[in-house]
């Protein structure tokens, strides 16, 4: 009897081990994905502590979104290094686990990754996969989101008719699906890639859809998007009113929602709209109001985007000295991080700047470094000076439904020994008092 009844309290204590050590895992990852954009320290604190508990009980899913948000958080501030190995750690579990829904998460990561460095061919390998691993999971809302990333990647490349192809096919599956997300995040795709093709007009169609869309949806983030995008379709027809009104409607919602990088985005567009208006001063402070939420937020590549827009912002205000200061800073963290699209918009802006000035060997020099990164890139690129799409990362893989039915599943059958050991006990003590 005694056997049976510490056989029953050490099952019950393992039930209670695992039940708590499962839930903690769970409830940091949840956690991690609160933090995600509005504080990514804690993000990276909270992914690793889920890493570390997640291979405590040998979950190798959980390790998996662990090691991808980690990566993640290094694609975020530009280690490009470091994101590369944690995602394909997360990669080759994910392989091991059969997760085909992990591996599209994964490969969008990775693909990312590799647009950010200029390697589009790469970064076309990676998110193919992620559409086969899409579909062989029969994941239609990730599927959309990968079209999106196709389409974006050969608008990079300069391959119009397969962005446009791509995009088409994202908002068709949306519409198949009955998802305004993935419609609305369509919607803004064509819209993109019709003010790449400064057809305003056309931009302004899908961008008023888009917008129509996230209302209905009550989709606050999705109608900021939309809204900024309108703005600048508003100026790219010098509707410099209607772009300051778009603006304007914008922006509760994006204090309402107090994603930093939604904020810094928005600042940073409205720059844009300051620029062609030519007001300089206006167009500085608001990309110094970026920047200092890029402190917090310690982008790499959106410091060396700020920075370069200073610089050419200071080149058209006449102030020689200071613009290529900011150039020469966005240059270098360019070089150092690897970032071969922002250093070519670099070496363009810089040609242009010194062209303002008259040093036309200066200018030259640096409109053939310039080509000779776009060749590398692949030729016919679109111009990287112009409004680049509003992009966040792949959503990690975070639904465990098959997970969670079997961490039920090994719950309820602990239980059940449990139940039919107590009630064991429960008849033997019975018999006992009877004999005796």
């Amino acid at each position: 009897m005694m056997k049976l009844r510490f056989l029953l309290q050490v099952l019950l204590l393992v039930f209670i081990i695992r039940v708590y050590a499962q839930t903690r895992v769970d409830s940091l990852l949840d956690s991690y994905f609160d933090a995600v954009g509005r504080d990514p320290q804690k993000a990276m604190q909270l992914a690793f502590k889920a890493l570390e508990a997640a291979r405590a009980i040998h979950d190798r899913h959980n390790e998996a979104v662990a090691l991808e948000c980690i990566g993640v958080q290094h694609y975020y501030r530009g280690n490009y290094a470091d994101a590369k190995n944690y995602l394909h750690e997360a990669e080759n579990l994910y392989r091991k686990d059969g997760s085909h829904k992990g591996l599209a998460s994964v490969y969008n990561n990775l693909g990312l990754v590799e647009q950010d460095l200029g390697n589009y061919s790469r970064a076309i390998a990676c998110f193919s996969f992620a559409l086969i691993n899409d579909e062989n999971e029969g994941d239609h809302r990730g599927k959309a989101i990968t079209l999106n990333n196709l389409g974006t990647v050969y608008l990079y490349r300069g391959e119009y008719d397969r962005a446009y192809d791509y995009f088409k096919q994202s908002l068709r599956l949306g519409k198949q699906m009955s998802e305004n997300e993935a419609i609305a995040n369509a919607l803004n795709n064509l819209g993109l890639f019709h003010l790449e093709m400064q057809s305003f007009d056309s931009a302004l169609y899908y961008f008023r859809k888009a917008l129509l869309m996230a209302d209905a949806d009550s989709d606050l983030y999705g109608a900021s998007i939309a809204r900024i995008n309108l703005a600048m379709a508003y100026a790219g027809l010098y509707l410099f009113d209607s772009a300051d009104l778009s603006f304007e409607q914008a922006l509760p919602a994006i204090e309402l929602l107090s994603d930093p990088d939604l904020e810094m985005e928005y600042l940073i567009h409205y720059s844009e709209l300051a620029l062609l208006k030519k007001d300089y001063n206006d167009a500085l402070l608001k990309l110094l109001a970026a920047q200092k939420i890029n402190n917090r937020l310690e982008q790499k590549k959106k410091s060396a985007e700020i920075f370069r827009r200073m610089g050419s912002v200071l080149a058209r205000s006449r102030d020689v000295e200071h613009a290529f200061a900011y150039f020469h800073l966005a240059k270098n963290i360019a070089i150092t991080v690897g970032l071969t699209p922002e250093l070519a918009a670099n070496y363009a802006e810089l040609s242009l700047a010194h062209g303002i000035h008259l040093n036309y060997d200066s200018a030259r020099y640096f409109m053939e470094k310039f080509a000779e990164l776009k060749s590398k890139m692949l030729v016919n690129a679109p111009d990287s000076t112009s409004i680049a799409p509003i992009q966040t990362a792949a959503k990690i893989d975070h639904p465990r439904g098959f997970k969670l039915f079997l961490n039920i599943g090994i719950a309820l059958g602990l239980f059940w020994i449990l139940l039919m050991l107590f009630m064991r006990l429960a008849r033997k003590k019975k018999v006992d008092s009877k004999t005796t």
